[in-house]
């Protein structure tokens, strides 16, 4: 279990280039995060340790978090950290692991520090849809979760990560909403179109947007992707609900009372060591 004592951000910092300047530590975005990767890597020989973020507190930074980062991202929280202890102790042993997520599409990820380790797809999630353990899944938890399910679930989930695209290079929150209501089930079709338009009518409301031209941006950032693979962006909390969505449709009984966080942990939990241990993430943590 990791390490639940919180430390303020300077007394880390000054821990790690002062006190303990050869200490061996990677932190993780959350709970789930550091379950899999400690489990994993342990099992590969690696006894290095891990912490997620959470045990720093960041409070003390007040205004002063850098204003191209998000201060409650746990992901931006990891890469500010990792930084100010690089700065300060050039041979630091303290890595940081982040979801590959949206940022090749809204920054540079050649500005990132080197301490900072990405994962190979979207987020944690895709390592859990690798194609050994979808196969286990079929044959011990349900015969509906096939790979053609996985793969229009992915495609689903990335349409709908278009959005987020849009928010993070245009520097605006908007509210989130089920994606269940624009779902055709079972053959899990989304509807992109009604979607975003009624997302984007929904946040004119409060504030001030061009309908069109955020339209037109939101159309330009999918015809952009259209060739890329969407394991490579997808935000794996909008797959996990589009599954469950699909689960419910073809087996209601069975998963009515279902939550989105079992099915996850049911697919993280599903995964073998062998599963992912060829993937480049692994190889880079078996080094350090």
């Amino acid at each position: 279990m990791p390490d639940l004592l919180t430390r303020s951000i300077d007394s880390v910092i000054n821990l790690y280039t002062v006190l303990e300047p050869e200490k061996k530590l990677i932190y993780v975005e959350g709970k789930q995060d550091y379950q899999f990767y400690s489990t994993h890597i342990k099992e590969l020989g690696n006894n290095v340790s891990f912490s997620e973020i959470n045990t720093v507190d960041f409070s003390s930074l007040g205004l002063s978090f850098p204003s191209n980062l998000e201060r409650n991202n746990n992901r931006d929280k990891i890469i500010y950290l990792i930084e100010e202890i690089h700065k300060k102790n050039a041979k630091s042993q303290i890595f940081g692991i982040i979801d590959r997520d949206i940022l090749e599409y809204t920054r540079k990820l050649s500005e990132l520090d080197s301490n900072i380790l990405l994962t190979d797809y979207g987020c944690l999630e895709v390592y859990y849809l690798n194609k050994s353990n979808i196969k286990k899944l079929l044959q011990t938890y349900s015969e509906k979760i096939t790979e053609d399910i996985i793969d229009k679930s992915c495609i689903a989930a990335a349409m709908a990560t278009l959005l987020i695209i849009f928010e993070k290079k245009n520097k605006i929150g908007i509210p989130k909403i089920s994606l269940s209501s624009y779902l055709k089930l079972p053959n899990i079709k989304f509807n992109f179109d009604n979607y975003t338009k009624n997302i984007l009518i929904n946040y004119k409301k409060d504030k001030s947007i061009d309908l069109e031209k955020s339209t037109q941006e939101l159309y330009a950032i999918q015809k952009s992707l259209e060739s890329t693979n969407p394991k490579n962006y997808l935000n794996g909390h909008y797959f996990m609900e589009i599954l469950l969505c699909y689960l419910k449709s073809v087996e209601k009984k069975r998963f009515q009372h279902t939550t989105q966080e079992q099915i996850e942990d049911i697919f993280r939990v599903s995964v073998e060591t062998s599963f992912i241990s060829n993937e480049a993430l692994f190889q880079k943590l078996l080094i350090i």
